[in-house]
């Protein structure tokens, strides 16, 4: 694994604790408080046969509907909190998470742990069978935040092929333990999913070879994909000012208008990857991420 620097961007305040951008937050609060409203009253419509899957964003919803199938019914927020210490949830995610056999998330944020805690859903608590965190099921990488004394860790680790599929194999065998009358469904998709990966793995990392050992910069949530291809990443722009760079790599959810800046001032490439799939996107399986991201990379780079 090569060296890389994490540090936040240096308008702090624009993001959360978590790295997540905050950008219009009253307006972005709003709009995600009544989108959960709405959304709650579909998955806690008429009950269906195996497992209610909740899930904090849209990589894992993709993640539990392709290991479960038919076998769950998955809910996950159209957009991202826009402060994971501040949402307000309304009462019908609290209804949700009091009908949901499991919760599927990056973390346990706060405002998780608060509407699980009023749930009184004792099945998904941290702890149980039923809470699975993607970010204790693999290990991580330190992100070197020279603003705080504090350790943070990257937890986007869905762009990561190699740790995906650890994260498949334990989230079917969470599955498998909470609903074992499906176990031939769940093993099945996730022999086939880690299988269809490892594949995959091996086709793209020798199509994007030639990038491996390029310095780049990138935000934190294009990291994992970077560093599985072998380039050298620097997520801080801050840092990034002293050293040399031969692109710009972001999503939409890292701050590009930043990212974008920085490139313009360095005379670099700007380059502009999906951050994760999405089934109300073009972009719907995780092998359709993987591939048109490392085709824009190599395209460009």
């Amino acid at each position: 694994m090569h060296p890389s620097t994490y540090s936040r961007l240096r308008r702090y305040p624009d993001h959360d604790s978590l790295g997540e951008p905050v950008m219009t937050r009253r307006k972005k609060r709003t709009y995600f408080v009544v989108l959960l409203a709405f959304l709650a009253s579909i998955y806690v419509g008429p009950a269906s046969a195996g497992l209610k899957v909740f899930t904090c964003h849209e990589e894992w919803a993709v993640l539990a509907e392709t290991l479960g199938g038919e076998k769950v019914s998955v809910f996950a927020p159209e957009t991202r909190a826009p402060n994971s210490r501040r949402v307000q949830v309304p009462g019908s995610i609290v209804t949700i998470l009091k009908s949901s056999d499991a919760v599927l998330c990056s973390s346990n944020y706060k405002w998780l742990a608060d509407a699980i805690k009023k749930s009184g859903n004792k099945n998904i608590q941290e702890g149980a069978p039923g809470f699975i965190r993607t970010d204790k099921l693999v290990p991580l990488d330190r992100i070197e935040d020279g603003h705080s004394s504090h350790v943070h860790y990257n937890r986007y680790v869905h762009s990561d092929p190699k740790r995906l599929r650890v994260i498949a194999g334990q989230t079917a065998a969470r599955f498998i333990q909470l609903d074992p009358d499906s176990t031939d469904v769940y093993r099945a998709n996730a022999k086939n999913f880690i299988h269809e990966l490892g594949n995959m793995i091996g086709e793209l990392e020798k199509e994007a070879g030639r990038l491996s050992g390029k310095s780049v910069v990138g935000d934190v949530y294009s990291y994992y994909l970077l560093d599985w291809l072998g380039l050298k990443v620097t997520t801080s722009i801050e840092i990034a000012e002293e050293r040399e760079s031969t692109a710009v790599i972001h999503t939409k959810f890292g701050s590009p208008e930043d990212y974008q800046a920085f490139a313009k001032q360095r005379g670099v490439l700007s380059i502009n990857i999906p951050f994760a799939p999405a089934r109300g996107s073009n972009v719907k399986t995780f092998d359709q991420f993987f591939r048109t991201a490392i085709t824009q990379l190599v395209n460009n780079l």
